[in-house]
């Protein structure tokens, strides 16, 4: 089934008391008649005046619940940090959110994880 990709070149999640966050989307969205998981990768902008992603790992989840009308458990989540700007690395992340203390954790995504995100043109190859 022909799944849906959206590109949100500039997404401003809000912090509570503190400036907003500006980060860039890449969303796989499942079709809505289905229990299948939607994905949806935040990349980090060099020019992001507010919390990092990292940071604001929970805000950002919300916000992208919120504003995008996602479901927290049938969407998975994961952090980018591409090569430069102090990194010498690109790096993939999933995001994972305990739903007993809404706490994260982040796992490196692996070999097939990555193939399968370029495949269906999350990321290029």
């Amino acid at each position: 089934m022909h799944r849906e990709i959206i590109r949100i070149a500039r997404f401003v999640y809000p912090i509570p008391g503190r400036r907003a966050g500006v980060c860039q989307l890449t969303i796989m969205l499942a079709p809505l008649d289905s229990s299948e998981t939607s994905i949806v990768i935040a990349t980090e902008l060099d020019d992001n005046p507010g919390m990092s992603i990292t940071n604001a790992a929970e805000e950002l989840i919300a916000a992208i619940g919120q504003q995008l009308s996602l479901s927290r458990t049938l969407t998975a989540f994961i952090e980018h940090y591409p090569a430069g700007g102090g990194r010498s690395i690109e790096t993939f992340d999933q995001v994972i959110m305990n739903p007993l203390t809404l706490g994260v954790t982040w796992k490196r995504l692996d070999n097939a994880m990555m193939e399968f995100l370029q495949h269906v043109g999350m990321i290029p190859i």
